[in-house]
């Protein structure tokens, strides 16, 4: 069959996706399901043949953002058969289990503020010390280790086999899958109305999506759109066959080791799985332009930049050391500058939808594009999206401050989400005329929508930077004319859930 017959192109649509990767895939199957089926997804090649494609497929109830672990239990039901049983298409779910290491007091904070929204929100989750570890997970090198956050019904699933559970779901429904049909513009009517140009033809709409993924920046630019985010490369590692894996009845579960792996560490199969995000000197890909010809793409592995995380590794899984290095994948992602993905409605039109901009698909998806989904149909969702808003940057964020704040935040992926916690790369990008002046005094900066505005004064020799911490934090003396004598004041910092390692 020719690439060309792979589906017939409609004149008019309700709505248009763009990118048929798990966020596409994802919200054609929640439109349909909110009752909109007059769908069209566009896909310029195959299904998943993107950033989807090469994912290691992880998803874990270990995060300390509220909204988003809606969205991941949602997604492990569906993984855990709901989306097999709608379609008949496998998605290969390994329920494991998986642990957070905890080697500091900071850590073992963290993990009891991302234990107690668990809670709220009913998750099978607790607290365990090092021998629960070592009871599930023989094999790991626990020295130093203090405790762990074990979500038991975590796992991982096979991410192409998602996204075409999710375009079979939306088929079934109504919704049409067109593939090899690369958009080459989107504009808008006077009406309103939206055209998208194909190499196939044009489809009117009333409404259109950007699910491009790592196109989606470029795809943004054919309608004016400035949509912040930069393509990073991620690498991951096979092992050979572990023999000790070999008289395994059950999978050992997912081990996330932050501090010295900055990463995951897993079974494939009777084979290891390494997953690295280097804390230092990241690689951006694409920065101008992701070319269209890019199908599957990988990348050559580089393992100096990931060595001092790999040899931890090694130690961590003394039972890794001798193997062999099977498989290397280094692939690119998107990454917004928070981190956060751009979910909901592009700044200053009507009826363009981001959909775009998420580093951990298989992770956060199905939960976001149903959000989506009813934002589209009923005009609100279901949760808060104001972290994910498309609007919450401005015209300050320009290509180098993109590149900038998305190497910051692949840095810190495997860092402390500690509350209030202040990105400094890229700054100041707008600072006031009494920045300076204020500095100078004391002044430590939070940013607002590009703003630099004062957080705090540091004062009586307390340094001028932001000390982070889930408890009471610096001590210091309060100035007599606030109190009859002198008395200890507390700077304390409010926990808010912030964006949290997820994959």
């Amino acid at each position: 069959m020719s690439k060309h017959t792979h589906g017939f192109l409609p004149s008019t649509a309700r709505v248009v996706i763009v990118g048929g990767g798990i966020m596409g895939c994802g919200l054609a199957y929640h439109l349909a399901h909110e009752g909109w089926s007059d769908v069209v997804l566009l896909e310029k090649a195959e299904l998943t043949s993107g950033s989807a494609w090469h994912a290691a497929g992880q998803i874990t109830h270990s995060t300390s953002s509220f909204g988003l672990g809606k969205c991941v239990d949602y997604n492990i039901g569906l993984y855990t058969g709901k989306l097999e049983e709608e379609t008949g298409q496998s998605v290969t779910w390994h329920g494991c289990g998986s642990f957070r290491l905890a080697y500091t007091q900071n850590e073992m904070d963290w993990l009891r503020h991302t234990l107690s929204v668990g809670r709220s929100l009913g998750f099978n989750i607790e607290l365990v010390d090092r021998d629960r570890i070592a009871a599930l997970h023989p094999f790991y090198n626990l020295d130093g280790v203090l405790g762990a956050l074990h979500t038991p019904d975590d796992g991982h699933a096979d991410p192409s086999g998602i996204a075409q559970a999710l375009a079979a779901g939306a088929r079934l429904l109504g919704a049409k899958i067109i593939r090899h049909c690369r958009a080459t513009d989107i504009k808008q009517r006077p009406s309103g109305e939206w055209i998208v140009s194909t190499e196939r033809g044009e489809v009117t709409c009333e409404h259109v999506v950007n699910a491009g993924g790592t196109y989606a920046r470029q795809m943004g630019e054919w309608s004016g759109l400035q949509l912040p985010m930069t393509s990073m490369t991620h690498q991951y590692f096979v092992t050979d066959t572990v023999p000790e894996f070999e008289g395994l009845d059950t999978e050992l579960p997912v081990i996330r080791d932050d501090r010295l792996v900055s990463g995951y560490i897993r079974m494939e199969q009777k084979s290891g799985l390494i997953g690295i995000y280097e804390k230092e000197n990241p690689n951006t890909v694409w920065e101008d332009h992701c070319p269209w010809e890019a199908e599957n793409e990988l990348f050559e592995v580089d393992y100096d930049r990931i060595m001092p995380w790999l040899e931890n590794a090694m130690d961590r899984m003394p039972i890794f050391a001798e193997l062999g290095i099977k498989r290397e994948v280094h692939g690119a992602i998107s990454h917004p500058p928070d981190g956060n993905p751009l979910i909901g409605p592009a700044p200053g039109v009507k009826n363009y939808w981001c959909c775009c901009g998420t580093q951990i698909g298989i992770g956060w998806g199905p939960g976001l594009t149903r959000e989506l989904a009813r934002w589209i149909v009923h005009g609100a969702a279901d949760i808060s999206m104001r972290d994910h808003d498309p609007r919450r940057f401005g015209s300050y964020a320009d290509k180098n401050w993109q590149v900038a704040k998305a190497r910051e935040d692949y840095c810190l992926r495997h860092e402390i989400p500690f509350p209030h916690f202040n990105r400094l790369a890229g700054r100041p990008i707008k600072p006031s005329p009494l920045y300076g002046r204020l500095k100078t005094k004391g002044a430590v900066y939070e940013e607002v929508y590009g703003h630099e505005r004062p957080r705090w004064f540091a004062r009586d020799g307390v340094e001028q930077r932001d000390h982070y911490s889930f408890r009471r934090n610096i001590v210091v003396k309060a100035p007599k004319r606030f109190s009859t004598g002198w008395s200890p004041t507390v700077c304390r910092k409010r926990p808010v859930a912030l964006h949290s390692p997820i994959f």
